[in-house]
C-alpha cells in the first residue's frame, strides 16, 4: 500500500549520501536498457538537471528519475528512470505525486518512454510512439 509520506525527491545536495542504495537499481537500470550508465543519471542529478526519486519503508524500493523540458508548448516532466521492485503495488500513488509535482513546476504534460508493459499499469497515459532501438556494441 502506497504511503505518500514515504516516497520522496532526493536533493541534489544528498545523492552521495544514498548513492550506494540506490545504484545497485541504476546498474540493473543500465543492464536492461543500454540506454544511460548509473554515473550518468547519479552526476546528472547531483548537477540538479535531473530529478531523483525513491520510496523508503524500510529499505528502498527504486528510484524513478525525472527531467524537465521545455517544449515549444511549454514545460514537460520526463520520465526516463523507472526501476525498483515489487513497484506494482505503489505505482498508482506515485505517479499521483509526480503528477502533483509537475503541476506545481509548471508542466503541461507527463512523458514517460519506457517498456511496453506499463502501459497496462499507469492509468491515464496513451501511446503516442514506440522507442525502438538495436544495440550495435556494449557501451561498456
Amino acid at each position: 500500500m502506497f504511503e505518500p509520506s514515504k516516497f520522496f525527491a532526493i536533493p541534489s545536495a544528498e545523492i552521495d549520501g544514498v548513492d550506494h542504495h540506490l545504484r545497485p537499481f541504476l546498474n540493473e537500470f543500465e543492464r536492461m536498457t543500454s540506454l544511460v550508465s548509473a554515473d550518468d543519471v547519479l552526476s546528472q542529478a547531483k548537477s540538479a538537471d535531473a530529478q531523483l526519486w525513491s520510496y523508503f519503508d524500510g529499505e528502498f524500493r527504486g528510484v524513478m528519475a525525472t527531467r524537465l523540458h521545455r517544449s515549444s508548448l511549454g514545460l514537460v516532466c520526463n520520465i526516463w528512470v523507472c526501476v525498483g521492485f515489487d513497484v506494482l503495488e505503489i505505482v498508482d500513488g506515485v505517479m499521483q505525486e509526480i503528477e502533483q509535482w509537475a503541476r506545481s513546476m509548471g508542466c503541461h504534460a507527463i512523458e514517460i518512454v519506457g517498456r511496453e508493459g506499463w502501459e497496462k499499469k499507469i492509468s491515464g497515459f496513451k501511446r503516442k510512439a514506440i522507442v525502438l532501438e538495436k544495440v550495435l556494441a556494449r557501451a561498456h
